[in-house]
């Protein structure tokens, strides 16, 4: 019984050991950076599907440059959605 019980906290130690040195290399991005490089993904993705509704029709480039630094700079010095995406605040 005693040689069950040490076999398994071996493996209980391990498992946290491994999962200790392991989390740091999967650790997901959740700076604010990260989080406006999502939307602005989620913005490209809404352009194509906006360009791929009309077929023969292209958004011109000026336009689309135009909307993403628009839409950056209305997430970046946007401080209300600080307090709605984050819970801190």
């Amino acid at each position: 019984m005693w040689f069950s019980v040490a076999v398994e906290f071996c493996g209980l130690s391990f498992f946290s050991l491994l999962l200790g040195i392991l989390s740091p290399l999967f650790k997901a991005d959740d700076s604010f950076e990260g989080f406006l490089i999502s939307r602005m993904q989620d913005i490209d993705k809404w352009t194509m599907r906006i360009e791929k509704c009309v077929e023969g029709a292209f958004l011109p480039c000026g336009l689309y440059y135009n909307i993403k630094e628009y839409v950056w700079v209305a997430m970046l010095y946007d401080f209300n959605m600080m307090i709605e995406e984050y819970n801190f605040y």
